[in-house]
């Protein structure tokens, strides 16, 4: 008899759990769901925990600036994960959309340094292999000229200087680092256009 009751008490607490639950528009999450947001939580944490030059523009909590700054000197795998388990527990108090907005922005921002350096190979590769052909001295001016019209900020006399000593250095079979120059000069001239 007094199992009979309780099944019954049970019943009335179920059906009065239900109604409390849509009267209230409480949103029901599943574990899963649950785990889920925690695992992009850690995921968005470790990647924050990769740039830290976009940490004081973010007003992070210290506790958990020490926890992203702490995860880099961790050298065990296994720490590793469970800190970043902790980094997800407190990216819970913060403003995730403003994080992932910054680490966003930043990506970016790679995404552009990217191309301008590959922009900047595609040139050297050019005016080296203009260069390289001594006798084509005219085909080197035209392309230095191509350039320096496309890219105005450019110093035209530091760029053919460079360009001549790096020719020299390849034909000489040397490293002096006039190719590396040669690179700087015009990335540095690229991104000024921008």
């Amino acid at each position: 008899m007094a199992k009979e009751r309780f099944q019954h008490d049970a019943e009335n607490v179920d059906d009065a759990s239900e109604q409390d639950l849509l009267s209230d528009d409480v949103e029901i999450v599943s574990k899963s769901e649950m785990k889920r947001h925690m695992h992009s939580l850690q995921t968005l944490g470790e990647r924050l925990a990769g740039m830290p030059d976009i940490w004081p523009e973010l007003d992070l909590p210290d506790r958990l600036l020490k926890a992203l700054s702490d995860f880099n000197a961790i050298p065990s795998r296994e720490a590793k994960r469970r800190h970043l388990q902790f980094i997800g527990k407190q990216m819970r108090t913060i403003d995730h959309d403003a994080v992932l907005a910054a680490i966003e922005l930043r990506d970016s921002g790679s995404d552009y340094q990217k191309n301008l350096h590959h922009e900047a190979e595609r040139w050297r590769e050019r005016l080296l292999a203009a260069g390289h052909r001594s006798e084509e001295q005219q085909a080197m001016n035209d392309l230095i000229t191509e350039f320096v019209s496309a890219n105005p900020a450019t110093e035209v006399q530091a760029l053919r200087q460079t360009l001549r000593n790096a020719v020299r250095d390849l034909q000489l079979k040397r490293n002096r680092g006039n190719t590396r120059k040669l690179y700087q000069l015009i990335r540095d001239g690229l991104a000024r256009e921008v």
